[in-house]
């Protein structure tokens, strides 16, 4: 519970509840860039995924060496989750109108991708969050609103009743109150069962 990661043009790591830091080793993208997502896998937490410049990158090390993830999907890539319990397994989503591809599995930590775009609306999607108790059940937070689907489906259902049509930023779930909150942009916090 006292580790905490913190990004901007590095990563950076604190195991003390952020009395100190220490910088991970640099990526490689050019240093202009900002990192614009991370995620540390539960499963393994040795395996940290991050995204600079449009490129992913993951580390099996805790942050001493980094590879470039060459064969994931071109874009801009706006947030990443990993599954709860298998370190080989996490989701990447896409901002953009340009691309309707924006949300894809990897089951081998990055090998190889498959695309979980179908029946979305080609709008960007902001957030992605897994439930740990689902069916590799997930919620993405888009510019109209919030989605939902797992394993057993391929269509992806609309999850926003009684949320108006704002650009969702963030989703979390909260496993004590059984809630799903998802902050937005000018419209404040909202939460679901």
């Amino acid at each position: 519970a006292n580790t905490l990661y913190a990004v901007f043009k590095n990563v950076w790591k604190s195991s003390d509840g952020g009395d100190s830091w220490i910088k991970l080793n640099t990526l490689s993208a050019d240093s202009n860039y900002t990192i614009t997502a991370i995620a540390v896998s539960p499963a393994n937490t040795n395996i940290i995924w991050t995204s600079k410049a449009g490129i992913l990158y993951k580390t099996s090390d805790g942050g001493t060496t980094w590879s470039a993830i060459t064969n994931a999907p071109q874009g801009r890539i706006t947030d990443i989750v990993c599954h709860n319990t298998n370190a080989s397994k996490a989701w990447i989503t896409y901002s953009g109108f340009a691309n309707t591809k924006k949300v894809f599995q990897t089951s081998d930590q990055g090998v190889t991708w498959t695309n979980l775009s179908a029946s979305l609306p080609n709008i960007p999607v902001n957030s992605i969050t897994t439930d740990k108790n689902g069916n590799d059940a997930l919620y993405i937070g888009t510019d109209v609103g919030v989605f939902f689907r797992d394993a057993s489906m391929t269509v992806w259902q609309p999850f926003s009743d009684g949320l108006p049509n704002i650009n969702v930023s963030q989703l979390e779930i909260f496993y004590t109150g059984n809630k799903l909150r998802a902050s937005t942009y000018g419209r404040g916090m909202w939460e679901s069962n």
